[in-house]
C-alpha cells in the first residue's frame, strides 16, 4: 500500500506522522460519483466500495454497519478524507446490551484497525437501510454526534435493495449531505488481507436465494402496509358516506316539513280568498251605509217598460170603469179609501207651488227605481224625483235619507 502525508485535523487533535515519499498521485484516476462536493472531499478506495456493497447485500434482510478506516489531509486543494479500509461492526458482541453501536463496539473496531490498518485512523462509519432509501434517521444523528464528532468523520448510507448510496459529512456544525464523493483505484494490500480474513462466504446462487427471500419479505411487507392503507381509506369513505346520508336524510325531512307548511299556507290563503269573495258578494248585495242603485236607467229594457206601462194603463181603465159604475152608490166608500191611502204615507206636505208630496225615508236595500215602481207603477216619475229631491244621480241614495214623493192628481 502507498504511503500518505498526514496533516493536522480540524479538531486540534494529535499530529499524525508524516511521510513525504508519496504525493497522492493515485488520486488522479478518481471518478466522481454524484455532484462535486463543496466542503469535505471524500475519496473511497474501490476494494472498500466493493466489500461494503457485498457486505450490505449479504445482510440485505437486516440493518448492518461497518467502520470506515483511512487518513485525512488538507494538502490536496482543500480538506480530503481518504478511506482505504472498512471493518465490520458485529451486532452480537458481548457487553453491547443490545445497542446498535456502543463503546464496546468501538473497542472491537480499534482492535481490528490496529491489526489490519495500523497506520490509519477511524474516518466514520457505514449504515445499511435495506429498502428504506437514503436518508438520515434519528438513530444515525445520535450515533454520529456521540461517536464521530471530528470534522473529517462522515457517514455512508447504503440501500442494497435499491442499489443506492450517499455520504453525509459535518458542515457548519451540522451533519449534511456531501452531494458527491470520489472512487479511486489503488493496490490496497491491507484491505485485501482483511477481505481474505473476513470473507463473506456465500456463492452467487445462495446470494440470489437470499435476495429472493428478502424481496418476498419486502413485497409482503408492502402488501401489508397497502392493505392497512386500504382499510383506512374504506373507513374514511364509510364515515363520509354516513355523514352524507345523515345530511341527505335531514334535508329530506326538512323538505317534507316545508312542503306541509307550504300546503297549509296555501290552504289558508285559499280560505282568505274565499272569505274575501264572500265579503265582496255581501257588499254588493247589501249597502251598509250608501245604497247604490241596482240598475242604471240606461239598463232598463224598452220592452219591459212598455209592458209595465200597458199593465198600468189596463189597471187604470179597470179602476175608472169601476168608479163610474159605482160612483153614485159608493161615494162615501171612495172618500174612505182616499183617507186610508193618505194614512199609509209617513207624512204629507205641501210644496211652495201648492203640490202635495209624501215624505219617504229610504230603507236598507232601496233604490230610486224600486221606489218609483212601488209608488207610481213605473219609471215615468224618476226624473221628477231626481229634480224635486236635488239628487246628483238617480243611482245614488242612502239609508235614512228622506225623499219627497209628489202625489199624482
Amino acid at each position: 500500500m502507498s504511503e500518505y502525508f498526514y496533516g493536522s485535523f480540524d479538531s486540534g487533535g494529535e499530529e499524525l506522522k508524516e511521510d513525504t515519499t508519496d504525493s497522492f498521485s493515485f488520486l488522479e484516476n478518481a471518478k466522481l460519483i454524484g455532484e462535486a462536493p463543496t466542503g469535505l472531499k471524500i475519496y473511497l478506495e474501490d476494494y472498500v466500495y466493493t466489500y461494503l456493497y457485498k457486505y450490505a447485500k449479504f445482510y440485505r434482510g437486516e440493518e448492518r454497519s461497518a467502520a470506515l478506516i483511512g487518513t485525512f489531509t488538507e494538502d490536496l486543494d482543500g480538506k480530503c478524507a481518504i478511506i482505504n479500509g472498512a471493518v465490520q461492526i458485529p451486532i452480537d458482541i458481548e457487553g453491547a446490551d443490545g445497542e446498535f453501536l456502543s463503546e464496546v463496539h468501538l473497542q472491537e473496531i480499534e482492535k481490528q484497525r490496529e491489526k489490519y490498518f495500523p497506520d490509519s485512523v477511524l474516518m466514520g462509519w457505514m449504515h445499511t437501510q435495506p429498502g428504506y432509501g437514503i436518508f438520515l434517521t434519528t438513530q444515525d444523528m445520535l450515533i454520529q454526534k456521540k461517536f464521530f464528532k471530528e470534522a473529517y468523520q462522515g457517514l455512508m448510507i447504503i440501500d442494497p435493495i435499491e442499489n443506492a448510496d450517499a455520504f453525509f459529512a459535518w458542515e457548519d456544525g451540522e451533519i449534511k449531505s456531501a452531494r458527491g464523493y470520489y472512487i479511486y483505484y489503488n493496490k490496497n494490500e491491507q484491505m485485501q488481507n482483511y477481505m481474505v480474513a473476513n470473507r463473506i462466504g456465500v456463492s452467487n446462487e445462495e446470494l440470489n436465494d437470499r435476495e429472493d427471500v428478502v424481496m418476498h419479505f419486502r413485497k409482503k411487507d408492502r402488501m401489508r402496509k397497502q392493505e392497512i392503507q386500504n382499510k383506512k381509506i374504506v373507513r374514511l369513505v364509510t364515515a363520509l358516506s354516513s355523514v352524507l346520508f345523515l345530511m341527505c336524510s335531514t334535508m329530506a325531512v326538512s323538505l317534507i316539513q316545508y312542503r306541509e307548511r307550504l300546503a297549509k299556507i296555501e290552504s289558508q290563503l285559499n280560505n282568505v280568498g274565499s272569505n274575501y269573495s264572500d265579503i265582496l258578494s255581501r257588499l254588493e248585495e247589501e249597502n251598509l251605509q250608501i245604497v247604490f242603485a241596482e240598475e242604471n236607467i240606461e239598463d232598463i229594457e224598452v220592452p219591459i217598460a212598455e209592458e209595465v206601462n200597458k199593465t198600468s194603463e189596463t189597471e187604470d181603465l179597470i179602476i175608472i170603469s169601476e168608479e163610474l159604475e159605482e160612483d153614485e152608490e159608493n161615494t162615501s166608500n171612495v172618500d174612505n179609501e182616499n183617507i186610508e191611502d193618505n194614512k199609509e204615507n209617513v207624512s204629507t206636505k205641501e210644496t211652495a207651488e201648492g203640490d202635495e208630496v209624501d215624505l219617504y225615508t229610504v230603507k236598507k236595500g232601496d233604490s230610486l227605481i224600486k221606489i218609483c215602481y212601488q209608488y207610481y207603477n213605473g219609471t215615468n216619475m224618476l226624473g221628477k224625483l231626481v229634480e224635486i229631491n236635488n239628487l246628483e244621480s238617480p243611482n245614488k241614495i242612502y239609508e235614512g235619507q228622506v225623499l219627497k214623493l209628489p202625489r199624482l192628481q
